[in-house]
């Protein structure tokens, strides 16, 4: 039929036309704001992703009812630091170099420079606000910088009396601090006072005000990490007759075998403490009571989200770093690829989506979060970042969604988790292989079967091609400490020891104290293809020194412990002369071997000045202090 000009009916058309667009337009006008609400060490137990039958978790039940849970999210990095800065660089651990706690994002070539998420958002015309634990914490960096505004968490109430309280033996030959930090009771002061309560009523507070325009919160939600220290009432929402502890099969690591046909994993010692001591109800309550506590302090940001003018066009994301084992695996606590480790929480609401009430076995990565919520917020597209937007699920949540997920802890230790397998092959060279859809609690390692070699073929070649270590900058030492180790071993620091760009030097007075002096530089360099670095010192004057040549005792130190050391011996001058170091294979080396063993980067060059009898009394200059390092 044919509508003349300007008819009634056209009018019609026209009137449903504009209608069909308000929506539209008024987001155009009103963008969205984003609410990413982090939660350290949170592993799939909360109701909405099933992972604890008695988790009682009502906010984010509520959160789930009107957005989507992913069943089967998964993390970059099963430990918190490279977890973190792979999601807010968009880059993975294998490009960034960042595998462990002790790597700092700011430390790495490909990274040191990017837009993190909030600072993306903030150049497209966010105000970003952050407080709490977003970036994981090196020293006095706390990632502040990366915020338009930044609160530092405040907070505590701890138990009293003397800790630990659970009255588990330490065990010799690990660390005593984490062991007492593996730990649970009630706090002693009001809740309010507690540091995740109290910023949540930060935050609370500041979706009171008027913001002129979107605005990206960064909540950092510290529980339930260690130590499990919460308000009795939720201890005393699970009575702990009634608790039920995870299964663990006991020769479960029996079947996973390196090339030479050692088992490869052991019982983590806090494992055994517990099972020692019969006290897997208790460990089970009190991680319960910290996942309660965790939902109240959620629930007053989303209470006080919903009474706000922000309400209808926020998107809110509650996402956990990685998992955590209690028990499952013959293991406590984070790390390993397996998928108590692995697979994480991840819950979000998207304003005016047609995906509401839904759970979704889609597989998605925290990689994928930088470009899922900048596409969600109309940003333009962040190019050249790793991670691919799950955006389309919002509109579409029962399409295909399936390609493998990749997940790494340290230096070439990675997993692959397909629609049904998960493969995981570590730098030595063991594989392990699981089928979900028959053995969803990983007891059974398939690597060995000649049945799977395709299986394993498909997923091993989807591993990086490349493992990059991390890469700094500078290639002087940077920031040096002189200390010296008197007879009551205090320690001295000096002031003014910057080497900027191999011009300046140290000076440092080395007094005639008992004990060697010393000087670290401490180091973000961890890949050098040669073995040797060189410097140039001269001393102001001799006369205080020894006859004869002075020893300099030089020494790599990963975590605090000495991993190789050197000897030179050099003339009491007050000319420069440079002295080289050789440790007798590359630095890359040392760092590899030891990032298998506890995943640290190299720390620090340790520099110890001593003479006959280990007495020295003057000043030292040191300056061109280099590395040799390959790009």
């Amino acid at each position: 039929m044919h509508i003349p000009p300007y008819s009634s009916t056209r009018k019609i058309f026209s009137t449903l036309f504009l209608l069909l667009l308000l929506p539209f337009v008024s987001l155009a006008k009103q963008p969205y704001n984003v609410l990413f609400i982090s939660v350290d060490d949170m592993n799939d137990w909360p109701s909405p992703f099933g992972g604890h039958p008695q988790a009682i978790t009502p906010n984010m039940e509520k959160l789930a009812q009107q957005g989507v849970v992913f069943n089967r999210a998964y993390t970059p990095a099963t430990v918190c630091g490279p977890s973190r800065s792979a999601i807010m660089t968009g880059f993975l651990p294998s490009k960034s170099g960042v595998y462990g706690n002790s790597n700092n994002l700011k430390h790495s070539e490909v990274t040191k420079d990017v837009a993190t998420m909030p600072q993306y958002f903030s150049q497209h015309g966010y105000q970003t606000i952050s407080r709490g634990k977003i970036f994981h914490k090196h020293g006095k960096d706390h990632g502040q910088w990366a915020w338009d505004v930044w609160q530092k968490a405040t907070g505590g109430g701890g138990p009293k009396g003397e800790k630990p309280l659970n009255g588990l033996k330490a065990v010799k030959g690990k660390s005593q601090k984490l062991q007492k930090e593996f730990d649970w009771g009630a706090t002693s002061g009001p809740d309010e006072k507690t540091k995740d309560m109290a910023t949540a009523l930060w935050f609370a507070d500041q979706l009171t005000q008027d913001f002129d325009k979107p605005f990206f919160m960064g909540v950092g939600i510290s529980k339930p990490h260690l130590p499990w220290y919460v308000p009795q009432k939720y201890f005393d929402m699970y009575p702990l007759e009634t608790i039920q502890v995870p299964d663990y099969l006991p020769s479960d690591l029996s079947d996973i075998l390196t090339t030479d046909g050692k088992e490869k994993h052991k019982p983590h010692h806090n494992f055994l403490r517990v099972k020692e001591a019969g006290l897997f109800k208790e460990t089970t309550r009190a991680y319960l009571a910290n996942i309660s506590y965790v939902d109240d302090s959620i629930g007053v940001i989303l209470d006080a989200l919903a009474k706000s003018p922000y309400a209808d066009n926020t998107i809110v994301v509650v996402w956990g770093d990685h998992g955590w084992y209690l028990g499952e695996k013959l293991q406590f606590g984070k790390t390993k690829l397996w998928e108590e480790s692995a697979r994480v929480p991840l819950l979000i609401k998207v304003p005016n989506a047609i995906a509401k009430n839904v759970k979704t076995d889609a597989l998605v990565s925290l990689q994928d979060l930088y470009p899922t919520l900048v596409e969600l917020a109309g940003l333009p597209e962040k190019k050249d970042i790793d991670g691919k937007s799950f955006a389309p699920l919002f509109s579409k949540p029962d399409q295909e969604w399936h390609e493998p997920i990749l997940t790494t802890m340290g230096y070439k230790n990675h997993s692959v988790r397909s629609d049904q397998y998960r493969y995981i092959r570590w730098e030595d060279g063991t594989e392990e292989l699981y089928d979900h859809n028959k053995d969803s609690k990983e007891w059974s390692n398939l690597s060995a079967a000649a049945e799977y070699k395709s299986v394993i073929a498909q997923h091993k070649a989807l591993l990086p091609k490349k493992d990059h270590l991390l890469i700094s900058v500078p290639v002087t030492l940077g920031k040096a400490l002189y200390s010296f180790t008197s007879p009551d071993y205090k320690k001295v620091t000096c002031k003014n020891c910057d080497i900027k760009d191999n011009q300046q030097a140290i000076r440092a007075y080395l007094p005639n104290k008992s004990g060697a002096a010393k000087l670290t530089f401490p180091l973000n360099l961890a890949q050098f293809t040669q073995s040797a670095f060189t410097m140039k010192i001269k001393f102001d004057q001799t006369k205080a020194f020894p006859d004869g040549p002075i020893q300099i005792n030089t020494s790599i130190t990963v975590d605090g412990y000495e991993t190789r050391a050197v000897k030179v011996f050099v003339e009491a001058t007050t000319d420069w002369q440079e002295v080289r170091f050789d440790f007798g294979v590359p630095l890359e080396k040392l760092h590899t071997d030891y990032l298998l063993k506890s995943f640290k980067q190299l720390q620090a060059i340790s520099i110890q000045l001593a003479g006959k009898h280990r007495y020295i009394d003057g000043d030292i200059q040191i300056k061109e202090a280099g590395l040799y390092q390959s790009l």
